[in-house]
């Protein structure tokens, strides 16, 4: 596995913060609804799930490329129930939502390097909720889960929240592309999160700000 150089485009806080999507390319060429992935891990990531098809696993992107207006959305609805909270309550009720959803701009789903995957093909007549118990044992996507420990890495892939360290939960279907995802994370700092906040602001964006410092080391820099 060659060596990654960011390019420069890669380095810009709009590039980090999901406020382009230069980088993306589907999975799907025929496909332009197909989900997206940073242009420089598609072939990884084909390569993989060529791997997978091999053994009999229908690897597929359920979430890739997610900009900062999706991910705001998603921000902003979670946020809904915080109305009328403040004080400790709203802290505790902050937390909750980011030990599953990240802050508008600070996704790694932003960079392209990270994916939500499954296998259609075990889900029968369910549908994917994207828990822990659907990889866990007896749970519809262990099989796919296996599979990914034995060979994920071996095509540059691995799981940025394999456990739990106090902030983002463990999430068995999020990989990441390391060989890219380590170079834009240490790109990440306050200024870059700060700046998007401030041109397109998030439900409880002044929270957010205050405690800017803190949540970058718990829900973006704390990783596995």
């Amino acid at each position: 596995m060659s060596t990654y150089e960011p390019l420069l485009n890669d380095l810009t806080p709009a590039f980090l913060t999901g406020q382009t999507d230069t980088h993306v390319l589907p999975v799907n060429v025929e496909n332009p609804q197909a989900p997206r992935i940073h242009a420089q891990c598609l072939g990884a990531f084909m390569s993989m799930q060529q791997a997978a098809a091999d053994d009999g696993i229908d690897l597929k992107i359920a979430s890739g490329f997610r900009d900062y207006a999706r991910q705001q959305a998603i921000w902003q609805r979670k946020c809904e129930a915080t109305k009328t909270l403040a004080g400790e309550a709203l802290d505790d009720a902050l937390h909750a939502i980011l030990r599953w959803s990240a802050m508008p701009g600070a996704s790694r789903h932003h960079w392209g390097t990270d994916m939500d995957v499954y296998d259609p093909s075990a889900l029968g007549d369910a549908t994917l909720q994207l828990e822990p118990w659907e990889y866990a044992a007896n749970g519809p996507m262990h099989p796919l889960y296996l599979w990914l420990q034995q060979h994920a890495q071996s095509f540059g892939f691995d799981w940025p929240y394999a456990r739990d360290l106090g902030g983002v939960a463990v999430e068995p279907w999020h990989l990441s592309y390391r060989p890219l995802a380590q170079s834009f994370l240490a790109q990440m700092n306050r200024d870059v999160l700060l700046g998007a906040w401030q041109a397109s602001p998030p439900a409880r964006h002044d929270w957010l700000v205050t405690h800017v410092d803190s949540l970058l080391e718990r829900y973006v820099q704390r990783v596995t």
